[in-house]
């Protein structure tokens, strides 16, 4: 228990440093004109044009990555990825190479590291898995988060491409279901890569972000460079007194509504979370709350969050 404590303290302190992080590295400047990779559009226009009742995508059976039938290392450790960083990976005791797994990525805060934000998110555990592999990203040392524009952003995405890679080439992955999940500076990163490599994430968890309009290859209202649309469950508290809902989480909230062609208002709730789903679009949802979460701030994840985000995205 006095572990625990200690890391939600840590949650405080280290999260809480978001802001003043992003401001000093630049992250809050509105560089629409630069792109962190030209990925090509799927929109001339600028907005994602989908039937309004249509899934965002189709269920479909699962497909297996090169990895297959290959044997790999279970349990948890730290792999290196290079010289410089690495991330933190966990394997069932009883994987089984011969059927694809679901991948989930969880992304830490400012000045984290994925073996410290692992047991902040407690996924792991949550009743109801089964073939699950889980990866936890590193920032590189030298900065204090994943980064969303400029050169670091292209180095951060050729990370997240080396680390697919790895995992993909070395365990049986259902390459059609994975999913990423970030807290704060965590959830910046999230969100930026639901652009960039939308075509590789099934479905995202951003929360507690600083807004999205900013990051590299992107402008108010315009996803043209972006691979989506990427289902989501938004969530950002309205009494974060850490990134304010006003502008930011807003702003979070506008970027995928354009992303993944939701109107402006909201229908029904999520069974066991504060998430309505967005008019127009489907598998998309508005997650804001007005729980004040510990230490008062409104910053961290919601008691609902462990157990409401996995039942969803194992409803994929």
């Amino acid at each position: 228990m006095k572990a625990f404590v200690s890391l939600w303290i840590v949650a405080a302190l280290g999260c809480g440093d978001d802001l003043a992080a992003m401001r000093d590295s630049g992250t809050f400047e509105r560089d629409a004109g630069t792109s962190a990779r030209d990925s090509g559009g799927p929109s001339d226009t600028g907005v994602i044009e989908r039937d309004a009742g249509s899934a965002a995508r189709d269920s479909g059976p699962a497909t297996g990555s090169a990895g297959c039938g290959e044997s790999g290392r279970t349990g948890a450790w730290q792999q290196d990825l290079g010289e410089r960083r690495g991330f933190f990976v966990s394997v069932p005791e009883g994987y089984d190479s011969s059927r694809p797994h679901r991948l989930y990525i969880a992304v830490h805060g400012t000045g984290w590291s994925g073996e410290m934000i692992r047991p902040y998110y407690d996924i792991e555990e949550v009743p109801g898995g089964g073939d699950e592999l889980f990866i936890y990203p590193d920032r590189d040392p030298s900065r204090s988060n994943l980064e969303t524009t400029g050169e670091a952003a292209d180095e951060d995405l050729a990370y997240f491409d080396e680390m697919m890679e790895w995992v993909t080439s070395r365990y049986c992955i259902d390459t059609s279901r994975i999913f990423a999940m970030g807290h704060s500076g965590g959830g910046n990163w999230v969100t930026f890569l639901s652009c960039h490599r939308g075509d590789v994430l099934r479905a995202v968890v951003p929360t507690g972000t600083g807004g999205a309009w900013w990051y590299s290859g992107l402008g108010p209202g315009d996803v043209s460079g972006c691979r989506g649309p990427v289902p989501a469950l938004v969530v950002h508290g309205r009494m974060d007194s850490i990134i304010p809902y006003d502008p930011w989480g807003l702003e979070t909230l506008d970027y995928f509504r354009t992303l993944n062609g939701c109107g402006e208002g909201t229908g029904a709730i999520l069974e066991g979370t504060d998430c309505a789903l967005m008019a127009g679009c489907t598998e998309s949802y508005d997650c804001s709350h007005d729980e004040l979460t510990p230490f008062n701030d409104g910053h961290q994840i919601p008691s609902w969050h462990r157990a409401g985000v996995m039942s969803w995205l194992r409803s994929f």
